[in-house]
């Protein structure tokens, strides 16, 4: 996924390990700007874009990314003004079994949440941080364990060292809310992984940290600038056990030595 204005959203596929990649998607409407992918399997997949005419855009595939379609926008909540996604970390799109997540920030910081593949969506509003002066405020990442726990995290690049609402928690799929201790300011967490464990790590440009608790307390271990995170399927996410990677500005890229 490439993420910019009208024809710079793009969407390619790969099927023999990166090597070559072909186009299977481009955006025609200028309006059109791709915030995130995610998949539930290795065919079923989502990409979500900021809102056109007061909705935000999901589009679907059945084959493995080969074909998108653009879903309906019936089943959307509105959103509100001056509300869109950030594409900087790909993390604002997440899956757990038929369940998908994406967030927002701008003037709301706020969580969807769909059971039937984005064709419906409910909405909650998360006590992170939004409506700065720039626009920079929101939910810059998402994890879930399964659909009854999750992570968000998010803050104000222009602010980043501000350590309060920058993280939210949902149990049992109940409201959002503050954690009980923070990270140490702006950051972006690991998409999530089928894990029993409770702990997960977010980066961000005042370094790293981690939780030990489902993101009840954090704790810096590190204190590179780092933008977006991922970990192998032999580790996970949200319990430290395999490999962890990280990048950031100037090519930087960094691996979780545990």
């Amino acid at each position: 996924m490439t993420a910019g204005a009208g024809g710079d959203s793009r969407l390619y596929v790969t099927s023999d390990g990166g090597r070559t990649w072909r186009l299977t998607y481009q955006a025609s409407d200028p309006a059109t700007f791709f915030d995130a992918m995610a998949f539930y399997d290795d065919q079923h997949g989502i990409v979500v874009g900021d809102p056109i005419s007061g909705k935000f855009q999901v589009l679907a595939t059945p084959d493995g990314g080969n074909s998108w379609t653009v879903l309906p926008s019936t089943g959307m909540p509105a959103a509100q003004p001056d509300e869109y996604g950030f594409a900087d970390s790909g993390t604002t799109v997440v899956t757990a079994g038929h369940d998908a997540w994406f967030a927002s920030g701008g003037s709301v910081s706020r969580a969807f949440h769909s059971r039937d593949g984005g064709r419906t969506r409910d909405v909650r509003t998360t006590p992170i941080l939004s409506g700065s002066d720039d626009g920079n405020a929101g939910i810059y990442g998402l994890a879930v364990r399964t659909a009854a726990l999750g992570l968000a995290v998010g803050g104000d690049f222009s602010t980043p060292d501000v350590t309060r609402h920058v993280t939210a928690v949902s149990y049992l799929g109940g409201p959002w809310t503050s954690p009980a201790g923070e990270p140490s300011g702006s950051g972006s967490p690991p998409p999530g992984c089928p894990s029993p464990g409770a702990t997960a790590v977010t980066i961000g440009i005042n370094g790293s940290d981690v939780s030990y608790d489902a993101g009840q307390h954090w704790a810096r271990f590190d204190g590179g600038e780092l933008n977006s995170i991922d970990c192998a399927a032999d580790g996970a996410c949200w319990a430290v056990g395999g490999a962890c990677w990280a990048v950031g500005d100037s090519g930087r890229v960094a691996v979780l030595r545990r």
